[in-house]
């Protein structure tokens, strides 16, 4: 199963393979096998099924080496974030934090996958009144307790998140300006009842 390969390693089978006109039609199948069985790696939860993410994966045209790009791409931006909570996770000096750090982690990677099936070009519904034309994922609120930091996350993979409520966490400034570097498209920001004393567009919130 090359879905669990290194994916730079794939990338360069890719390469030495695809110099061959003779193994095209083979390569073609085997990049849509290698990106079906990626995209339930990484979206193992998704309501649909991995054939209607390649669906509309190959709606979107790209040739098979720059399609292995994106999915090493995304695989590199899933294992940050892992990564990134886990280690977050294991650093919780106080344990009455943690079971409110695991509800922010759940959050967080609901967050991510949602992100990721907009950039796929799947679009979750949204529960609530019909009325309602917000795209799912736009609201993040991670408020509910105080925490003395906050987890590295990838740079990008949030870009969906519009509205962040923050209230009450304390993070120090400097874990809330890590955090908020990777929510570049916040319009509304709840920092009320935060540890900041000064407000500069500059530091990204």
């Amino acid at each position: 199963d090359w879905s669990h390969m290194d994916s730079q390693t794939v990338i360069k089978a890719y390469d030495y393979l695809s110099e061959s006109s003779a193994h095209l039609a083979d390569m073609e199948r085997w990049v849509s096998n290698y990106c079906d069985k990626s995209l339930r790696n990484l979206l193992p939860q998704h309501f649909g099924s991995a054939e209607e993410l390649m669906a509309q994966v190959r709606l979107q045209g790209e040739a098979p080496r720059d399609l292995l790009v994106r999915i090493a791409g995304l695989k590199q931006e899933q294992r940050i974030l892992n990564e990134g909570i886990s280690t977050w996770l294991e650093a919780a000096e106080v344990p009455d934090t943690y079971s409110f750090r695991v509800q922010l982690v759940g959050k967080l990677k609901s967050a991510w996958h949602t992100g990721l099936l907009r950039r796929l070009g799947v679009d979750q519904e949204i529960a609530g009144p019909s009325w309602r034309s917000e795209p799912a994922g736009q609201m993040l609120n991670l408020s509910g307790s105080t925490l003395i930091d906050l987890p590295n996350l990838p740079r990008t993979g949030f870009e969906h998140v519009q509205h962040l409520n923050m209230y009450g966490l304390r993070a120090s400034s400097e874990s809330l300006n890590r955090f908020l570097g990777s929510f570049t498209q916040v319009r509304e920001l709840n920092l009320s009842a935060n540890n900041i004393t000064h407000y500069s567009p500059e530091q990204g919130y």
